[in-house]
């Protein structure tokens, strides 16, 4: 069953004001959406597609004059031979969403692996796939795309982090040193863990890696047998377990432990709570610095 979207869904997700659409509607008859018993337009997934090639071609220098002469097979070759450009990182970005869009694996995955390339990984994530990440975010909040999409777009890039780490050596024996990586219980949200966890196994520092959803308990029993000092939490979504989660690590920490926190929730958090030995991670680069520094202790 296909979906339906409105004329302002169209404008969310193309960049395409409303007022261009119907008139590329009614001027070049690109669209014939059909209206609900209030008059509403309603177009599909086949309209939102086309208009999402569109948008890429007039973005480029094609004339709608020209697009609207050419049928919908057409505008799908030209509008994937520019994808496959995808010089500026704007366009990259686009190249995401349109591949998200349409449910494209192989134009979504080409442009990962082409930007890692000639970028490196670190690179693409930091510039590309962070970026686009906060473009569907904003997608959600608005309405303008579905689970789905989502889902879709998170598992290739979730399976590209995964890739990444396991070509990357694992260190030899736990150390001290290390970190333990997890989210709390009712955070499921991997993909600032995944990166995490390839950052500090690139410098050559033993992870262990918990995962999501892990009760405060579990991670407890593994922070305190490990011997590792160094734990990070990664929160992007706030529940109500997440004072305690954090709370229970923190009350047990030694002398020589660490709590480190990343994510968009951390501020309201360290508010929250009396966390003066725990340190928020704001960037990667920070991140970078806090490895070096354990490193040489």
């Amino acid at each position: 069953m296909n979906a339906t979207y409105s004329i302002k869904d169209l404008e969310l997700l193309s960049g395409i004001k409303a007022h261009t659409i119907r008139i590329w509607e009614q001027r070049y008859g690109l669209f014939n959406p059909e209206r609900t018993d209030t008059n509403i337009r309603q177009y599909t997934d086949e309209d939102l597609k086309l208009l999402l090639n569109i948008s890429i071609l007039n973005s480029k220098g094609y004339k709608i004059s020209k697009i609207s002469k050419l049928d919908a097979d057409q505008v799908s070759k030209e509008t994937f031979k520019i994808l496959n450009e995808h010089k500026s990182s704007d366009e990259r970005i686009d190249g995401l969403k349109h591949a998200m869009l349409t449910f494209n694996e192989s134009l979504f995955v080409k442009i990962i692996n082409d930007d890692s390339f000639t970028a490196g990984f670190e690179r693409t994530v930091e510039k590309l796939i962070y970026p686009f990440l906060k473009l569907v975010g904003e997608l959600w909040h608005t309405g303008a795309i579905t689970p789905l999409h989502e889902h879709f777009a998170s598992a290739l890039i979730r399976q590209k982090l995964v890739v990444a780490i396991d070509l990357l050596p694992v260190p030899k024996g736990v150390s001290s040193e290390g970190f333990i990586l997890v989210c709390p219980e009712g955070e499921m949200h991997e993909i600032g863990l995944l990166y995490a966890n390839y950052i500090i196994r690139s410098r050559g520092v033993f992870t262990l890696y918990l995962g999501t959803n892990v009760p405060a308990t579990d991670v407890l029993k593994v922070w305190e047998t490990s011997g590792i000092e160094n734990i990070l939490i990664n929160i992007v979504v706030n529940n109500n377990k997440l004072n305690d989660f954090v709370k229970t690590l923190y009350d047990q920490m030694s002398e020589n432990d660490k709590m480190y926190l990343t994510g968009s929730q951390i501020d309201k958090l360290m508010i929250d709570n009396d966390l003066s030995n725990a340190q928020h991670l704001k960037s990667v680069k920070e991140l970078i610095e806090e490895i070096e520094k354990r490193k040489l202790h």
